[in-house]
C-alpha cells in the first residue's frame, strides 16, 4: 500500500509539473513591472494594462507616464510575446518583450526595440537595441489605481515637497527643492544626455475633458544669452487612441514673448 501511495504522489507532482500553465491568455487588469539593465544604466518600468489594448507606463516612479498601445500573444503554455508602441499601433517603432515565465506573477524577459529608418515604414525595421531582465505580473488591486483625474492645490508654504503630488527624488546631479513659497530645480547635471529634466505632478487628465491651463512664466535671462529661452509654460498631450503627441509651449527669450506648437 505505501509503494501505491508513493507511486500515484509521484505520478501526480509529475502531471502538475508537464502541464503547468503560467502565461496568461489576457493581460488586461494587469500590472507588470520589468527591471533590466541598459548601457550599463539599471531601468524599472511599471506597465498598467487597463485593457486588451491600452496601456499606462511609468517611468522611474517620478510621475512621469506614458500611453502605449500593446498587444499580447501567448505562444506556449509559459511563454508569451508583448508588443508596445508609444504613438499609435506600431507606425513608428516598437518594443518586443519576450516573456519566459517561471511562476503565476514572476519570469524572464528579453527586450528589443525597433525603428522605422526615416520614415520608411514599408520596410523592415531595424533592432535598436537589446536587454535581458526580470518581471513581475500581477491583478491591478485598489492601491495600483492610475491617477486619473488627480485635483490638487499646492502652495508650498511648508518646508518639505508633497511627495504624493511631486514624486520626483533626485536623479543625475538634479533634485526638487522647495523653499520661500517656490518649488525648484537644483544642483549640477551629471550627464549631459539627461538634460531634459522634468517637474511632473503625479496625475493623468482625459483629453475627452476640457481644461484650462494657466500660469505665469517667468525668466532672469541676461541679454547676452542668445541661445537660452528661460522658463516656459507649457502642455503635453499624448494619446493611445491615435498617433499623435503635441508640445504647446510659451516662454521668453532675449527677443521677447515668443510661442510654438509642436504636433508629431
Amino acid at each position: 500500500m505505501k509503494k501505491i501511495l508513493i507511486f500515484l504522489f509521484y505520478s501526480i507532482t509529475q502531471f502538475s509539473l508537464v502541464y503547468a500553465q503560467y502565461a496568461p491568455d489576457s493581460l488586461s487588469g494587469t500590472k507588470a513591472n520589468f527591471d533590466f539593465t541598459l548601457e550599463g544604466e539599471n531601468i524599472s518600468i511599471d506597465f498598467y494594462n487597463i485593457d486588451d489594448f491600452a496601456s499606462f507606463g511609468e517611468h522611474g516612479h517620478i510621475g512621469e507616464w506614458g500611453g502605449s498601445w500593446y498587444t499580447w500573444e501567448k505562444t506556449s503554455p509559459n511563454t508569451g510575446t508583448l508588443k508596445m508602441a508609444e504613438h499609435g499601433p506600431f507606425t513608428t517603432g516598437f518594443t518586443e518583450v519576450f516573456m519566459t515565465f517561471t511562476s503565476q506573477t514572476t519570469g524572464t524577459c528579453i527586450l528589443k526595440e525597433y525603428e522605422y529608418e526615416d520614415g520608411q515604414f514599408d520596410q523592415s525595421p531595424v533592432m535598436g537595441w537589446e536587454a535581458t531582465g526580470s518581471f513581475t505580473l500581477f491583478e491591478m488591486t485598489d492601491s495600483d489605481a492610475l491617477p486619473f483625474d488627480v485635483y490638487f492645490k499646492d502652495d508650498f508654504s511648508s518646508d518639505n515637497i508633497n511627495r504624493d503630488i511631486w514624486p520626483q527624488e533626485q536623479e543625475y546631479g538634479i533634485e526638487l527643492v522647495q523653499s520661500d513659497g517656490a518649488l525648484s530645480l537644483q544642483g549640477t547635471l551629471t550627464d549631459a544626455d539627461e538634460r531634459w529634466y522634468e517637474i511632473n505632478a503625479n496625475t493623468i487628465l482625459k483629453m475627452s475633458e476640457d481644461w484650462v491651463v494657466e500660469g505665469e512664466a517667468f525668466s532672469n535671462l541676461h541679454e547676452t544669452e542668445a541661445t537660452n529661452y528661460g522658463a516656459l509654460l507649457g502642455i503635453d498631450l499624448e494619446t493611445t487612441k491615435i498617433a499623435l503627441t503635441v508640445d504647446l509651449n510659451i516662454g521668453i527669450s532675449p527677443w521677447g514673448i515668443y510661442s510654438e506648437i509642436n504636433a508629431l
